[in-house]
């Protein structure tokens, strides 16, 4: 199981390097957007904003944008990228104990993160507090299952290494959610490779979709709401 310690000390010495090898932004993106419609008078959190990239966009569309993450090193590249935007704020802090009050957040961005997480059902319930009634959850997380070519993939520089991680499987992420105050909305699975490969995989995710096998997917992509208990 990751270690916080350790998760921020990782993120702290590849802050550098992480928009250089990541790969996948591009393509969560399209997904972000797809699937969370976001209004001018609405307030977002990014959990484990990273260096800025979804927060930089969500603060465009959304009347405040909130970045947090555990890394001082990565926040510091979030502030270089963002500036002085008066509607964009950074909270250095722990996921699995978010610093805001309840129901404060229109939207919630959660992008492969909860993979780092000692306690990530912590995660889901503090989300799931500071979620407004009606609102929604954006989640990713890689599948296990693509563990040993996520591996590689680190060892090759193709992406940036995740540091200590512990992927779920799908069906392991479901019952987290179900033991949580949080329901799915949709859950779909996607493939991604480098560019050149995207629409030949964008055709087989599609496939797999339709075929309800998902959980044979790279990346799982799930849109949460607030339960009712």
């Amino acid at each position: 199981m990751p270690r916080k310690k350790e998760v921020q000390e990782h993120y702290d010495e590849v802050a550098h390097l992480y928009d250089q090898r990541d790969v996948t932004y591009p393509h969560v993106r399209a997904e972000l957007f797809k699937n969370l419609s976001l209004r001018k008078n609405e307030v977002v959190l990014d959990v484990g904003c990273g260096t800025g990239k979804f927060l930089s966009e969500l603060g465009r569309d959304s009347l405040y944008a909130v970045g947090a993450d555990i890394s001082s090193a990565i926040l510091r590249e979030t502030i270089r990228r963002i500036k002085r935007r008066p509607n964009l704020y950074l909270a250095r802090c722990d996921a699995e104990c978010l610093p805001f009050r309840r129901a404060v957040f229109d939207k919630i961005v959660c992008t492969e993160v909860i993979e780092h997480l000692e306690a990530p059902k912590d995660l889901l319930d503090e989300m799931a507090r500071v979620l407004k009634p009606h609102g929604k959850i954006f989640l990713t997380t890689p599948n296990t299952l693509w563990s040993p070519i996520l591996h590689i993939a680190e060892k090759v520089g193709i992406k940036v290494a995740e540091g200590p991680t512990n992927h779920f499987s799908p069906r392991r992420v479901r019952r987290l959610i179900e033991a949580s105050n949080l329901h799915i909305e949709h859950h779909k699975g996607t493939i991604f490779f480098p560019r050149k490969a995207w629409r030949s995989m964008e055709v087989l995710s599609e496939a797999l979709n339709k075929l309800r096998l998902q959980d044979l997917c790279l990346k799982q992509i799930i849109i949460l709401r607030r339960g009712f208990r």
